[in-house]
């Protein structure tokens, strides 16, 4: 699915559970996401987001359930990824952030069992509770100095 240029946002479960989705174009317009946005689209296998976007927040729950997603870049110009947004992608491997993101929420990527590292970009200063709770493979967490505080469970 290719999102045309123009939308500037995606509301709360817009396209939840559509279950045939493979792939998402979005466009460099879209500045937000919505909770659920895209929840138990559990065919989706690839998100392309535009490196030259608008994009500043992904939804609570926006990708939560999303379970064939391999691989996540995150585009600059992100400044926070909502609780739970990519909850139970048991699938997800590898996922890049852009030096702006500034927040995670509690529960990000709970359940994203196949995740093997996980590095946590400069800039942020909270580790939200449970963010990696139940990343079975993880082998590596990269926490960089400008981190306050971790939350507690």
């Amino acid at each position: 699915m290719s999102l045309p240029e123009g939308i500037t946002s995606i509301g709360n479960a817009a396209f939840y559970e559509c279950t045939s989705l493979v792939s998402i174009d979005f466009p460099k317009s879209l500045k937000t996401m919505g909770a659920c946005a895209f929840e138990g689209c559990r065919a989706i296998q690839e998100l392309h987001f535009r490196e030259d976007g608008a994009l500043e927040s992904i939804g609570a729950g926006a990708f939560k359930r999303c379970w064939s997603i391999h691989e996540l870049t995150i585009p600059e110009g992100v400044t926070m990824i909502g609780q739970g947004a990519f909850r139970g992608c048991s699938k997800l491997e590898k996922v890049t952030f852009p030096s702006t993101l500034r927040s995670i929420g509690m529960y990000a990527f709970t359940e994203c069992s196949e995740l093997k590292e996980f590095s946590i970009p400069d800039g942020a200063t909270i580790i939200a509770d449970s963010l990696l709770f139940g990343c079975t493979h993880l082998k590596r967490v990269v926490i960089p100095n400008t981190i306050k505080w971790i939350e507690e469970y």
